[in-house]
């Protein structure tokens, strides 16, 4: 009977000891499950993006495309490329999504999310609307199909969901419209990290205002100038940037970048000023996604060199395309892998 209770112990003993080997624990001694599968889930908390599983900060450095709007490319083809992109060392993927285009595509869709999963990507959904199409009507489909993503995707850890790529809109018709895309979101996916731009094409917030959430990501969209001769003042002087008083409160992720938004795209003068937004976001830990890895094959070569970040025709990065690389070797971003 002694031998029977003695045995019994043990096996209580152990039993507990292996389920405390499976919890871990927060710095303030509380225990949290990580998660069930896949990568770990993103929340914020003040200006800084943390992971659920281990409570860190981290931080997302990568690309973006228009393979999901107005770009055509077949899923293959496209997948080739950002096999090539990866090894970058990315961990966030950028897709620009447009109405009645991602709607037809979600096979395709679902075959990109599956790949950055499995390579420790990041993917953030971003709508934006078509040149060709009556604006209003897109807008109003916004935060259905926003919230019909999330839903498809509330399984998914490595999501993250935006409101609308560069409104152009007061902002307090701006600030209405994110609650309501919002609100479809967290209806479905209620841990869901998201993305708001600012209006402006992406410049200006009132964050006086509350925003729609607190997981929420500040967007911002720097193209200093429209050519060289307007963006070569800026080089040698203090830099006033878009998001120097959002730093202490919330976490900046710069969506787009670059010195100049209509000629001299890859200039020595363009690629200076990407630089200093470069070391800006490794200066104070931002996120960024550089555009774009599409394919500017025939485009002018200061489109191809200075807007696309990789020859699809040769595999090799363009000059823009090696500065990113420089910036992901020299000040690596998380490694969700480890």
């Amino acid at each position: 009977m002694k031998t029977r209770v003695i045995a019994l112990l043990i096996t209580v003993l152990v039993s507990f000891d292996l389920f405390l080997g499976f919890r871990t624990k927060k710095p303030d001694d509380k225990i949290v499950q990580p998660p069930t599968q896949g990568l770990p889930v993103l929340y914020v908390e003040n200006n800084t993006i943390r992971r659920a599983d281990n409570h860190e900060g981290v931080q997302l450095k990568g690309v973006s495309t228009m393979v999901f709007a107005y770009e055509d490319y077949p899923i293959g083809q496209f997948i080739g490329i950002a096999e090539e992109v990866k090894l970058w060392n990315i961990n966030l993927l950028g897709l620009f999504i447009q109405p009645g285009i991602v709607e037809n595509k979600t096979k395709e869709l679902d075959e990109i999310i599956n790949w950055a999963e499995t390579n420790y990507i990041y993917v953030y959904l971003m709508p934006r609307q078509s040149d060709f199409m009556d604006l209003s009507t897109q807008l109003n489909s916004f935060p259905s199909m926003m919230g019909k993503l999330a839903n498809r995707y509330k399984q998914k850890n490595n999501i993250l969901y935006g409101f609308w790529a560069e409104p152009h809109m007061q902002w307090n018709d701006w600030y209405e419209f994110t609650k309501k895309i919002a609100d479809e979101i967290i209806k479905e996916k209620s841990d869901a990290l998201m993305i708001m731009t600012g209006v402006d094409f992406g410049r200006t917030y009132d964050t006086y205002m509350k925003l729609p959430s607190k997981n929420m990501v500040l967007d911002f969209h720097e193209y200093r100038a429209a050519n060289v001769d307007d963006l070569k003042p800026f080089l040698n002087s203090h830099i006033d940037f878009l998001w120097s008083d959002k730093i202490n409160s919330y976490p900046i992720l710069i969506g787009e970048f670059g010195g100049v938004w209509k000629d001299g795209f890859g200039s020595p003068e363009d690629l200076s000023y990407i630089q200093l937004i470069l070391d800006e976001v490794n200066r104070n830990n931002f996120h960024y996604t550089a555009y774009s890895i599409d394919n500017h094959d025939g485009d002018d070569v200061d489109v191809e060199e200075g807007i696309g970040l990789i020859n699809w025709r040769t595999k090799q990065p363009t000059k823009k395309g090696r500065l990113i690389i420089k910036d992901l070797k020299n000040y690596p971003p998380t490694d969700f892998s480890k």
